[in-house]
């Protein structure tokens, strides 16, 4: 996965209000080996933030 790239959350995460299922945006790759680590931000239909999550990648999907 790379920068931009929109994906969809696999696991409803611990002390975040975003659903399992949410689409975000991947806005930073932190660390890519050994195991890939992304910032993903998650808005709502009104383009407002719900939060920006640090995600390991088996915690996101393509969307």
């Amino acid at each position: 996965m790379n920068l931009n790239d929109v994906v969809k959350l696999k696991v409803k995460q611990p002390n975040s209000n975003v659903p399992e299922g949410s689409i975000g945006t991947i806005i930073e790759v932190l660390q890519e080996l050994p195991s890939a680590v992304f910032e993903v931000e998650f808005i709502n239909k009104n383009g407002e933030l719900i939060d920006t999550l640090t995600l390991a990648e088996c915690d996101i999907e393509p969307a």
